[in-house]
């Protein structure tokens, strides 16, 4: 069986679980800065999260299903007006609220 995610990246910084219990309840979009697991530059990705399983009994760790619908190139300073819309593209994401990292595939 292949995955249908064909591209993974590391979640170097993500959302609060306050902005998480947000996006899930009241449709906020969140935003996580991903880089490249091997080399290349970071990103941000603007999710619309459409589910939310716990992953373990921590309360910390996190499964997440949506997709992306936004990107933009990270800088020091976040603009929100920068982030490019771009078509829904399916993603799951393994996030930990404490250490606000993880694994996003798409």
């Amino acid at each position: 069986m292949t995955s249908k995610f064909e591209n993974s990246v590391r979640i170097v910084n993500g959302p609060s679980k306050w902005d998480l219990i947000l996006a899930l309840f009241e449709s906020k979009k969140m935003e996580f800065t991903v880089e490249p697991i091997k080399y290349g530059m970071r990103n941000v990705f603007r999710i619309q999260v459409n589910a939310v399983e716990a992953e373990d009994g921590s309360r910390e760790s996190w499964n997440i299903t949506g997709g992306i619908i936004g990107i933009s190139q990270w800088s020091r300073e976040p603009n929100p007006n920068s982030v490019e819309k771009i078509a829904w593209r399916s993603c799951k994401i393994y996030f930990h609220t404490q250490c606000r990292s993880g694994i996003l595939n798409y």
